[in-house]
């Protein structure tokens, strides 16, 4: 079976397609037939060994270990804990199937951007659980994964580009630090990630004076940043710190 989150990104892929006349159907028909053959992952590519997997309505999370599979579903209705299965290559993904106390198991992940379908929150693995015959979409690993790694490039400032020659730069870190350049002065200060969103607290900056445009941007910069609720990216990847009515920073990798 063709997981259903699959087959929602094969919708959008068709829509997308049919768009571009003739040649676009027949890619789209590829893209198709190459998702339903479930051609493998790369297999350079090693499964993830611990990672945790979410989804609602009914709620459920799944606590992949190296040690074991801890499952809890139907609200906490549900608990069961198992041996981590072995896991296969299936869709782009991989599924780790098992079985205890009478109750099939199998869950299904792959590194595709997914949002929880409450919050909004993003996840860098969409998932599958699929109980006793039941599927239940999901999303799987850490939301903060998507924003550590290389700095940020601002690109835009509450709907404005930057002004030319002026830089804006944002890096998150492992130990809950952000910091980086504001326009004209160097911050620093502290994010926090919760299964509602985004914030930052206790920014602090270098005080060198730069042109009053300069500064009048790093000034509205730095208020945004402080008032971001949520994060989230667009189709082509940028990330959108959302500050609250229709306010937001936008960035890119450096």
């Amino acid at each position: 079976m063709i997981p259903q989150s699959t087959m929602r990104m094969d919708q959008r892929f068709l829509e997308a397609w049919m768009k571009r006349g003739r040649y676009g159907i027949l890619a789209a028909a590829l893209t198709l037939l190459v998702s339903a053959c479930a051609l493998p992952v790369n297999p350079e590519d090693p499964p993830p060994e611990e990672f945790r997997a979410v989804g609602n309505e009914p709620g459920w999370r799944v606590d992949l270990g190296r040690e074991k599979l801890e499952l809890t579903a139907d609200y906490g209705a549900t608990r069961l804990s198992m041996p981590p299965p072995d896991p296969r290559a299936d869709h782009g993904g991989w599924r780790f199937s098992g079985q205890r106390d009478g109750v099939s198991v199998a869950l299904w992940v792959r590194e595709s951007l997914c949002r929880d379908s409450m919050t909004g929150m993003p996840y860098p693995m969409e998932a599958e659980l699929v109980l006793d015959g039941t599927p239940l979409p999901g999303c799987a690993g850490e939301p903060a994964s998507l924003l550590l790694g290389n700095s940020w490039g601002v690109v835009e400032i509450d709907g404005s580009k930057p002004l030319e020659g002026s830089t804006a730069t944002i890096v998150f870190s492992e130990s809950g630090h952000i910091g980086g350049r504001s326009s004209c002065n160097s911050y620093m200060g502290s994010y926090a990630l919760s299964g509602e969103g985004l914030t930052v607290s206790g920014l602090a900056s270098t005080r060198m004076a730069c042109a009053p445009e300069v500064m009048a941007q790093e000034s509205r910069f730095l208020e945004l940043l402080q008032d971001v609720v949520r994060f989230d990216f667009d189709e082509a990847g940028v990330l959108i710190l959302h500050a609250g009515q229709g306010h937001s920073i936008q960035a890119t990798r450096r």
